[in-house]
């Protein structure tokens, strides 16, 4: 088990994207493979990329990851309270604080958050 990701749930191992993932349907949102310009309502999409690290015996044993997340909303909505909420959620995941930029389009609002975290691959 991997202490720098994970924690036990249940007599499994839940890691950080999991514990996302799940806070953002404990706010009452789903989660979306993509941003999906024809969708009704309000949803986020997960998505990160990454590289490993910290090499050893010629294997990483980390892994740094770029993370977006992006909310997206109806026009019509007012939802400063999801935007405090997701970006609180981040915070107590990751330890980090997200950036967070509007980019809401004529189709709806849409805000980014961008941040990063380093994963333990449990290699070394």
């Amino acid at each position: 088990m991997d202490g720098i990701q994970s924690n036990q749930k249940g007599g499994r191992n839940v890691n950080r994207e999991e514990k996302l993932i799940q806070g953002i349907e404990n706010l009452g949102l789903h989660v979306e493979p993509g941003l999906d310009t024809s969708a009704q309502g309000e949803y986020v999409v997960v998505l990160y990329s990454s590289k490993g690290v910290l090499w050893g015996d010629d294997a990483p044993t980390l892994d740094a990851r770029d993370w977006e997340m992006v909310y997206v909303c109806p026009l019509s909505y007012n939802r400063l309270d999801i935007r405090k909420a997701l970006r609180q959620l981040v915070f107590d995941v990751f330890d980090v604080w997200p950036s967070e930029e509007d980019v809401t389009d004529g189709s709806g609002q849409r805000f980014l958050y961008v941040f990063g975290s380093i994963e333990g691959l449990g290699n070394g």
